[in-house]
């Protein structure tokens, strides 16, 4: 069942699995770093919430700095979202393997992140400006 909600903000808020899964648009300009340089700048991005697992943003793919990723063999399936294919982030000083995934064929009730990228957050630094 899929339910859109409005938040205070106005803004859309999509609500997937009885509340399982709640999907929003991001306040603010979302930001991440890889040891440094940054990567992603998006303010398009969706804040997601799975479960009791600690909230994510997706960011779409076109916001993303891809010059240090590579694809990885890397792929897990979620039966909330689908399969999740893998890129890792390799420069010349830094290796880091399956930083972030996305779901190019994500199931229809979560459709809204085709297209976007997510980070491991244990590994990356995301500010919101």
């Amino acid at each position: 069942m899929i339910k859109a909600e409005t938040t205070s903000n106005h803004a859309a808020k999509t609500v997937v699995w009885d509340g399982h899964i709640t999907m929003e648009p991001a306040e603010g300009e979302v930001v991440v770093h890889i040891e440094g340089r940054e990567v992603a700048r998006s303010q398009n991005a969706i804040l997601f919430h799975e479960g009791d697992r600690a909230p994510i943003y997706y960011i779409p793919r076109i916001d993303i700095d891809e010059t240090y990723l590579v694809p990885s063999d890397l792929r897990t399936h979620c039966k909330w979202k689908g399969e999740a294919q893998y890129l890792s982030y390799q420069s010349d000083d830094v290796n880091i393997e399956n930083v972030l995934w996305l779901y190019p064929e994500a199931h229809d009730q979560v459709a809204a992140i085709r297209g976007y990228v997510s980070f491991a957050l244990d590994r990356v630094e995301v500010s919101v400006v």
